[in-house]
């Protein structure tokens, strides 16, 4: 079956979780309406700044089809579980004036505290819609890879200029093309494509 959403909402605990867990697969869909939605600044210098400039990158590389809006909540980092309540409002009024077709959240696998919050608010507030984890194998005891996206090598390296935006995060193992290439092959080997992005099927509405 061929997912075809008109309109997509992605969740990230933090700046750069997006862009990590289904950047290339955004570039999948660049006639669709994409909004992202950020609760926390990822740890560094100025990452509001690379945050900005990561959603300019993506918006300015959209198909004129679609549209790219994006929101930061400055909330402080490995702490949104005292904001539960303030990010399940927040994606409550998301989803009362939405029609999305798909949302991308952290996966149920994803043992970070603030990961752990993002994706909880967010099955209650989206539980009429399909909602697909986003891997983070560093975080991940285990992970169902129940939905694979057929991913191409220009949305690799479109994924990967967005890397080149956070340049305060740049000392981490995963902000590398070997990173972003062997896994995207890896999970295209189990689902027979040349690469691919994987996510756990939390929900499915058809």
């Amino acid at each position: 079956m061929k997912i075809e959403p008109k309109k997509i909402l992605t969740l990230a605990a933090h700046t750069d979780d997006v862009e990590i867990g289904v950047g290339a697969s955004l570039y999948k869909f660049r006639e669709s309406d994409i909004k992202v939605i950020a609760f926390s600044l990822a740890p560094g210098e100025d990452v509001k700044r690379e945050f900005d400039n990561s959603m300019e990158l993506l918006r300015n590389g959209w198909n004129r089809k679609g549209e790219v809006e994006y929101d930061l909540h400055e909330m402080q980092i490995r702490e949104l579980g005292y904001n539960r309540q303030k990010i399940l409002d927040i994606l409550c009024e998301e989803a009362w004036g939405n029609d999305y077709d798909l949302v991308f959240c952290p996966s149920s696998f994803d043992t970070h505290q603030d990961h752990a919050v993002i994706r909880d608010e967010c099955f209650r507030a989206f539980k009429k819609t399909t909602i697909l984890g986003y891997e983070m194998p560093w975080n991940n005891r285990s992970f169902d890879s129940d939905v694979f996206i057929e991913v191409t090598d220009k949305n690799l390296e479109s994924k990967l200029k967005h890397f080149e935006c956070y340049k305060s995060q740049t000392n981490r193992s995963f902000f590398t093309s070997d990173y972003i290439f062997s896994m995207a092959k890896y999970r295209g080997y189990q689902c027979g494509v040349d690469y691919a992005e994987a996510f756990e099927l939390i929900r499915m509405v058809l």
